[in-house]
């Protein structure tokens, strides 16, 4: 039996993958270089970043069972989507600060961890 994914669901998933682990390099320096941020701060924002990753048993309840404008999935997707991107600029333009960092890279991996859970469903 041959099951075929949707093009779409491939490409979500690859992009995920891409931007979670791609700019990993070029964020340590960031921090530590732009942000100031000092290496044992580091090892506790790491370690902080990855707890909304650790909530989507309650992202996926909350898709299942509070509808936007009667749709369950794509609403979702395109809501975290956006917000992923916003962060992304955000980091790039406008933060400079250790809990600014720390803020907005929790947005991002939450949305992030939306869209990945979307993608599985």
């Amino acid at each position: 039996m041959r099951v075929e994914l949707p093009w779409t669901v491939v490409f979500g998933l690859v992009m995920v993958g891409l931007t979670e682990s791609v700019p990993l390099t070029a964020f340590g320096d960031w921090l530590q270089n732009t942000v100031r941020m000092t290496p044992p701060h580091q090892a506790t924002f790491y370690a902080s970043i990855f707890i909304p990753w650790s909530l989507k048993p309650l992202y996926a309840w909350i898709v299942e069972y509070i509808p936007i404008l009667g749709k369950h999935r794509r609403p979702y997707f395109f809501m975290c989507s956006i917000i992923s991107a916003a962060t992304y600029f955000l980091v790039a333009f406008v933060v400079d600060t250790p809990s600014a960092a720390l803020g907005v890279t929790m947005v991002r991996t939450m949305s992030n961890g939306w869209v990945e859970l979307l993608l599985s469903l």
